[in-house]
């Protein structure tokens, strides 16, 4: 059985997320904060997939607000000093206003 991380901190929305999860099949691990996930994971709670659709909505609707969701933008997570985390939280950068490449960097 595959597991999912879901992390919200709406208990309602979390728990509804996760009891839909549950009845398709997947063994659920429910966390209500960026920093509970955090915890789980650094101490061994593997899971196949992790839900933080609160956050990429906030996201989504901050750039909008900012007036650059038009024009598209990124989402940057660095995790670990190889990828460059520096802050030792989950935290996600947004890169807008102007054009951006693939490859990154």
């Amino acid at each position: 059985m595959k597991r999912v991380l879901v992390v919200e901190d709406e208990a309602s929305i979390r728990e509804m997320v996760a009891l839909n999860l549950k009845m398709a099949g997947w063994e659920v691990v429910e966390a209500p904060s960026a920093e509970r996930a955090l915890e789980l994971m650094h101490h061994g709670e593997e899971c196949d997939a992790a839900l933080l659709g609160h956050i990429y909505a906030v996201i989504a609707d901050l750039c909008r607000q900012l007036g650059v969701a038009e024009n598209g933008y990124r989402v940057v997570t660095n995790v670990g000093a190889g990828g460059g985390q520096s802050v030792q939280h989950l935290h996600f950068h947004v890169l807008a206003g102007r054009s951006l490449a693939w490859p990154p960097g």
